[in-house]
């Protein structure tokens, strides 16, 4: 778990906040999918971080946050703001 100090959260709060939105996705939306995704996070060098979903014998989705995305997304998970 390491934090970044100069956004003062770490990539596993990251994946959390990512794991809650996607579960309020299928709450409200019914969306399904084959299971839970495992959930990665890796930093960029141009400043974004890089998502990805992966399900076990199935495809894998890939997005990018922007720092910014990623920490507002962090003190909703933190706060206990639903999405």
């Amino acid at each position: 778990m390491t934090c970044d100090p100069d956004s003062g959260f770490t990539r596993c709060q990251v994946a959390g906040a990512v794991a809650e939105t996607t579960l309020h996705d299928l709450r409200v939306n019914l969306f399904r999918f084959p299971g839970f995704p495992q959930i990665d996070i890796s930093d960029d060098p141009g400043g974004s971080m890089t998502v990805v979903l992966r399900w076990k014998k199935a495809a894998s989705v890939q997005f990018q946050l922007s720092k910014a995305e990623a920490k507002s997304a962090v003190k909703k998970f933190r706060s206990g703001c639903r999405p």
